[in-house]
């Protein structure tokens, strides 16, 4: 089935031509290697050549904390997607730099609505996409997609709820 691709920031978008399914994937902004893990690397370099004797006295210090920055690098994300399928439901996978997926699907005789909402952390507030779903009080949430938030709701929205139309998010 021919499919119609479009690439907006870090979000790509796979449409099926007859709007059945939508196909979003965001890849992380985040590389796997940045600028705090250059600083930690030359941090360990210069501790360990002018004193070695640390590194030989404490090896076991050395090694957890070689492991956490392992374990903190396996577990950041690669990047995400939303596959949303009308009549069918939503399947929203995770991969991960260290190789490991997570997959979850909701079908769609589950969901009520789809909804823009917001969380508040310490020092901002992030939008994101969640999934209301019949007979459960929390929600799903989804990738936060944030550079093109709008786009992936009004995308999602038109293939879950074909007949419904919003007024307020018309492009």
């Amino acid at each position: 089935m021919p499919t119609k691709s479009y690439t907006k920031e870090n979000l790509t978008c796979h449409v099926l031509v007859e709007n059945n399914s939508l196909e979003y994937i965001v890849k992380s902004p985040v590389p796997l290697f940045g600028v705090v893990d250059l600083l930690l690397g030359l941090s360990a370099a210069i501790v360990s050549w002018t004193s070695p004797s640390l590194v030989h006295t404490h090896p076991r210090w050395v090694a957890a904390i070689a492991l956490i920055w392992i374990w903190s690098k396996y577990k950041t994300i690669h990047h995400e997607s939303l596959l949303v399928m009308r009549d069918i439901g939503i399947q929203v996978k995770t991969v991960y730099w260290g190789g490991s997926v997570v997959s979850k699907f909701i079908s769609r005789r589950d969901i009520e609505d789809v909804v823009i909402n917001e969380g508040i952390n310490f020092w901002q507030i992030k939008s994101y996409i969640a999934i209301l779903v019949k007979d459960q009080e929390k929600m799903n949430l989804l990738p936060s997609l944030r550079p093109v938030l709008l786009d992936v709701y009004q995308g999602t929205r038109s293939v879950l709820f074909p007949a419904q139309q919003s007024l307020f998010l018309k492009k």
